[in-house]
């Protein structure tokens, strides 16, 4: 079976890489100011990408869904995207458009510090839609945690 994998807010695409690579139809997502590199990186690595697809596509969490991703998603991605207040409920919106009833989010975050009170405000709000299931943590370097959160739908 083929996965159907988004990655929101990709960064370079690293992490849809490698998904690619394992065989899962993968779509890259960030603004279009940021897809350029992704496109590359996509690209530069064709010749490993043998099994799945990879693919870059304009998601700006601010703006509505196409109605063509709406619950599209077998498995979303999403690393290090709890950044500001303002984009935790077009973060989640996103989120609730993509998802269909047996869908998996898989979240990791760095906790910073700073942000301490932003973490408690969404997994206040996610939890309102989501099973939320702490998979793994650990400390880095810096003395930040790192957390890998499953995440169910319950919509």
């Amino acid at each position: 079976m083929t996965y159907f994998f988004s990655e929101l807010g990709c960064g370079t695409g690293v992490v849809g890489l490698v998904a690619a690579k394992m065989g899962a139809k993968v779509r890259l997502t960030d603004l279009e100011v940021y897809l350029q590199p992704v496109k590359e990186n996509i690209e530069a690595n064709r010749d490993i990408i043998t099994k799945g697809e990879a693919f870059a596509h304009t998601l700006d969490w601010g703006e509505k869904v196409p109605e063509n991703l709406h619950h599209s998603a077998d498995i979303i991605l999403i690393s290090d995207c709890i950044y500001y207040e303002m984009s935790l409920e077009p973060l989640i919106s996103v989120m609730n458009n993509l998802v269909h009833s047996e869908s998996v989010v898989i979240l990791s975050y760095e906790e910073r510090p700073e942000k301490l009170q932003l973490y408690e405000t969404f997994f206040k709000m996610i939890r309102e839609c989501y099973k939320v299931l702490l998979e793994r943590q650990f400390t880095i370097e810096n003395g930040n945690k790192v957390s890998i959160i499953k995440m169910t739908s319950e919509i």
